[in-house]
């Protein structure tokens, strides 16, 4: 249900899921994010977030800055443009997933968080495995 309505949301907002998804990590992890941060954030392969940013590049939504610490690394930083985006698109989402989890309640809040931390690691690891 949740994919869902992740993917319901995206299109009405004119992103696929992946856009979406990469758009949200850019937003929660911060300017100059480097694609391999991106990757491990959302466990898609470096191919897949590759051409989300591509998107996003042509699209004017993030521009990429060299890096003082390593020259080859760019980092990710949204322009006005992707920062505007963000403010439109993932804030109503991060508040309606607030919101979500204010009503379980905190203890099944923390729970569900353990266990969906638990399931997210083994996830990954089995994902990496088989690729």
């Amino acid at each position: 249900h949740m994919d869902k309505a992740y993917d319901e949301y995206a299109k009405s907002r004119g992103l696929t899921y992946l856009e979406l998804d990469v758009l949200e990590a850019i937003y929660g992890i911060g300017s100059g994010c480097t694609q391999k941060q991106i990757c491990e954030s959302i466990c898609y392969p470096k191919q897949s977030v590759n051409l989300a940013v591509k998107t996003f590049l042509d699209s004017g939504i993030v521009e990429l800055k060299e890096q003082p610490e390593n020259r080859r690394n760019k980092g990710i930083t949204l322009t006005e443009k992707g920062r505007k985006l963000c403010e439109e698109v993932i804030e109503p989402m991060i508040h309606a997933e607030d919101e979500a989890f204010l009503e379980m309640g905190d203890e099944a809040g923390h729970e569900l968080v353990r266990l969906v931390q638990l399931y997210g690691e083994s996830y990954c690891r089995k994902m990496k495995s088989i690729s």
